[in-house]
């Protein structure tokens, strides 16, 4: 309806003695437009607009023809409608969309042009959204670096479009640029520490730029700038937290959490001693701090002591509730086996019987003690009260494959979870192996060649899975390449190994 009021009012504003005459056309061919967009004929659409907008002269009718054709999948004709958009009077609206248009042509060059002719209109945040979006991150970054103006916050765009592209040398440039403009802001410092943990892949060197800033005094931040603040500070600002400041405002609640955040980071840094030291000051009103305690003892081979830790620990919901209990499933599986496991999760779901990740937890651990009708039944239970669980469908079906119970509905349950989640690398394995169950070796490849795909290995159980498909279908010389690259990255798989041997390879 805001459409159509908006069509109204443009001939209102610019019919001419000869667009009096052609009223009644325009209005049907305006009407017509808006029927055919809203039912997704987009290109005549397009062109319909277009000739309205000729007509009348109007940017905005311009403006939904160029929008129509790129639904349409024509960027040419949207180029072309958005050029004339401009000379009607889009300006800034209509620079900015072709824009956006070149950019995602990766027509580079051109995009610069045009984006030459925004800077003077745009504000460099406007600038920094269009290229924040191109495809090609190197390219962004370089015309960022060229058209982002030269102030504090043109520099800190440029920065950031340098961070995602993986130019540092770009970004340390930018960075010494604004602090030499005045940036004094602490923007400059976290982005270096955030500079420092990319490129080395490694969190250590952004700790070390985090301690020289606190060190140096804390420009602007002396009274809540602490080694927890700062570091918390960096990791809700690395993800991009619009409330990365808050932590250096040093409350009392914030305070704890920044111990918290603090002792994660340092324990991700293998710096075990200095995180302990933050997760014991917090211990009593954080559960997550406590488990930060266990990991520390189980990994210093503390293994009862961390059951310790967590048979005392109590818990504020039903996630607490469920993190303990698969914490200590998992400890009694390292220290008696997977059966005290098990019953540790058989003993938690009278608590929580409805909990999807205990039923998904009991039914693997059923499977893994030979109880194959016990964990069936198990995931037949989480199917029936979390439906929309697409890890529950895929369990259920995968386990029903792998041990050859009845492979048409186990493929009926596994086409339910990609229903739910077709992207999902696990489930499109399954969907691979349970057609290789059944023979279909072809349609069996091109769902594990499509699970291998989404990532780079791939799991060892889905190589192990794509490689004895391409085995069975002759394929030898490409299977003996994905077992041993498998075999490489992880030795003691348990499923690769039981599918070399029992090939005979």
């Amino acid at each position: 309806m805001k459409k159509m009021l908006r069509i109204l009012l443009a001939f209102l504003l610019f019919l001419t003695p000869v667009a009096v005459a052609n009223s009644g056309d325009n209005m049907t061919d305006a009407m017509r437009a808006l029927f055919l967009s809203a039912n997704g004929r987009h290109d005549e659409a397009a062109e319909t607009f277009a000739r309205l907008g000729k007509i009348l002269k109007d940017a905005n009718l311009m403006r939904d023809a160029s929008q129509e054709a790129w639904r349409a999948k024509m960027p040419e004709a949207a180029l072309k409608y958005a050029r004339q958009w401009e000379d009607f009077g889009g300006g800034k609206a209509a620079l900015n969309w072709q824009t956006a248009i070149l950019l995602w042509q990766e027509r580079y060059h051109r995009a610069e042009l045009i984006l030459a002719k925004l800077a003077g209109q745009a504000t460099d945040e406007e600038l920094f959204e269009l290229l924040r979006r191109a495809p090609d991150k190197q390219q962004a970054a370089a015309i960022g670096n060229r058209q982002l103006s030269q102030t504090v916050e043109g520099r800190l765009f440029v920065v950031n479009l340098a961070l995602v592209a993986e130019e540092w040398a770009l970004a340390e440039s930018a960075i010494a640029e604004g602090l030499k403009r005045g940036g004094k802001e602490i923007d400059f410092y976290l982005l270096r520490a955030r500079l420092a943990g990319l490129s080395a892949r490694n969190s250590a060197p952004a700790l070390a730029q985090l301690e020289k800033y606190r060190d140096s005094g804390c420009a602007g931040w002396a009274d809540g700038c602490t080694e927890a603040s700062l570091v918390h500070a960096y990791r809700l600002f690395s993800e991009g937290n619009v409330n990365w400041r808050q932590p250096l405002l040093e409350a009392v609640v914030v305070a704890s959490e920044s111990a918290l955040q603090t002792g994660q980071f340092f324990e991700s840094l293998g710096m075990l001693v200095r995180a302990e030291r933050y997760y014991e000051k917090i211990s009593s009103q954080f559960f997550h701090a406590r488990l930060g305690l266990v990991r520390i003892s189980r990994n210093n081979g503390n293994f009862q002591e961390a059951l310790d830790i967590l048979n005392k620990s109590a818990v504020a919901n039903d996630h607490e509730f469920m993190l303990r209990e698969m914490t200590a499933a998992n400890l009694l599986e390292e220290m008696e086996g997977v059966k005290a496991s098990y019953d540790r999760i058989v003993a938690a779901r009278r608590t929580s019987p409805e909990n999807p990740d205990l039923l998904y937890s009991q039914s693997l651990l059923a499977e893994s003690i030979g109880d194959i009708d016990g964990a069936l039944d198990t995931l037949r239970e989480m199917t029936r009260l979390h439906p929309q669980r697409a890890d529950g469908w895929n369990a259920l079906g995968y386990v029903m494959a792998d041990h050859n119970r009845n492979l048409e509905t186990a493929e009926k349950y596994i086409k339910r979870a990609l229903s739910i989640d077709s992207n999902d690398r696990n489930i499109l394995d399954s969907m691979g192996w349970v057609l290789y169950r059944q023979g279909k070796l072809l349609k069996a490849l091109n769902f594990l060649q499509q699970a291998a795909a989404k990532g780079s290995p791939p799991p060892t159980e889905i190589a192990a899975h794509l490689g004895e498909v391409h085995w069975m279908l002759g394929n030898k010389h490409q299977a003996q390449r994905i077992f041993e690259e498998a075999a490489v990255r992880e030795p003691d798989n348990s499923v690769l190994n039981e599918t070399i041997k029992r090939l005979g390879i």
